[in-house]
């Protein structure tokens, strides 16, 4: 019965480690593509000027509390003569002018996340 026991003791014991581990690693996570795709959506929506056709994380740098993602990204002009303006934290901001509904725009970019109690979050650019 010993034996038994031994090995129950085992198994909870790396059921516990892996539980743990697997919680630990989730706490460093960084901001996904997704996060950025986000970002874009939310903004195209706000004046229905554009949607975003492709979002990708090319690269990222940072560490539990900050953290700069580069991006390429398309858009898809919803307006003809149209702009927008995103200001987030970046030497010049992104701006967004759509000359025919249909235009594709491709960008460049960093966006740069704060975490968050409620996860991660774009800095505003506050240059303004």
């Amino acid at each position: 019965m010993s034996k038994q026991r031994g090995k129950f003791q085992l198994v909870v014991r790396l059921l516990l480690a892996f539980v743990t581990l697997t919680f630990a690693n989730c706490s460093s996570s960084v901001p996904t593509e997704s996060d950025g795709r986000d970002f874009f959506e939310a903004k195209g929506k706000e004046d229905n000027l554009f949607k975003v056709k492709s979002f990708t994380k090319t690269n990222g740098s940072g560490d539990e509390k900050v953290y700069d993602v580069e991006y390429q990204a398309e858009l898809e002009c919803l307006k003809s003569n149209a702009s927008s303006g995103i200001e987030i934290a970046s030497p010049f901001g992104i701006r967004i002018h759509c000359d025919n509904a249909g235009q594709a725009i491709n960008r460049k970019g960093h966006l740069a996340f704060r975490k968050t109690e409620k996860g991660w979050q774009i800095v505003p650019d506050m240059s303004n």
